[in-house]
């Protein structure tokens, strides 16, 4: 069954984030015909991108996006590492996803893995510094970091290893109850917000921003990472050529094609 996309509120969303078959909102050059090697590096590169721009809007105080919120609130109350946090909190959705029929890909149990690391280190170097007096410089911060994100959700979407976290229950949740999969994630985004202002995490002006401005970002970093590999590797693939389009393929969070991180992954 084709299911709806869904735009990701998070960082996670991405690497993490929507499986880029279903987005039919992003106009994109046909797939080229990557080799395993490559796909690893787009994941783990844009799961590596993710969880600097995650640091940076954690450190940044304006507030993150609500799943990111709710791991916050999460490493807050039980005094778990950011990254351990990360791993449980999508280690679960992962899980339930798994149990009511959505399978993880590679991408879907590595990617936070990679950004929860990454997180955990650029937290740590960042903590050494204030962030900036000026509310305007730290809305700029926000916003820019917010359209970096964006590409590095490109880069998973781009290497099709499977759909990320919380798009993969959304997916599985939408399967169950026939309910559009945008709803489903809204629901899911809407649960973490209220789930992380419980916990107080760190809901802010910034995360206003990242819900308007994640699935602008995201659409525009994943024609941004087609093109360049049309442009890098179009005419080393297939004879010199993009590769042919694909028939429509049956929707499978398997490992085919990811979403990512994302983390929101916002």
């Amino acid at each position: 069954m084709e299911h709806d996309s869904a735009t990701p509120t998070t960082a996670f969303s991405e690497p993490i984030v929507m499986d880029d078959r279903t987005d039919a909102s992003v106009d994109r050059p046909p797939k080229l015909a990557l080799g395993l090697p490559l796909q690893l590096a787009l994941l783990v590169g844009g799961a590596t991108l993710i969880g600097i721009l995650v640091a940076l809007l954690l450190w940044n105080d304006l507030g993150p996006g609500p799943i990111d919120a709710f791991v916050v609130g999460i490493h807050s109350h039980t005094g778990l590492s950011i990254s351990g946090a990360i791993w449980i909190t999508f280690g679960l959705v992962n899980l339930v996803a798994w149990v009511i029929g959505r399978r993880p890909g590679i991408g879907t149990l590595l990617a936070p893995i990679v950004a929860g690391f990454v997180i955990e280190v650029v937290l740590s170097l960042l903590d050494n510094f204030d962030p900036p007096n000026l509310i305007a410089t730290r809305i700029a911060l926000q916003i820019v970091a917010i359209g970096v994100v964006g590409i590095g959700v490109g880069a998973m979407v781009a290497s099709r290893l499977g759909a990320g976290p919380p798009e993969l229950l959304a997916g599985a949740l939408s399967d169950r109850t026939g309910v559009s999969e945008s709803i489903t994630r809204m629901g899911f985004e809407v649960s973490c917000l209220l789930a992380a202002m419980l916990l107080g995490g760190p809901i802010g002006f910034g995360t206003i921003l990242v819900a308007a401005l994640i699935g602008p970002a995201v659409g525009r970093g994943c024609r941004i990472v087609d093109t360049a590999l049309a442009a890098a590797f179009g005419r080393k693939i297939d004879g010199g050529a993009h590769a042919r389009p694909r028939p429509p393929e049956p929707a499978d969070s398997s490992g085919a094609d990811i979403a990512l991180v994302c983390v929101s992954c916002a």
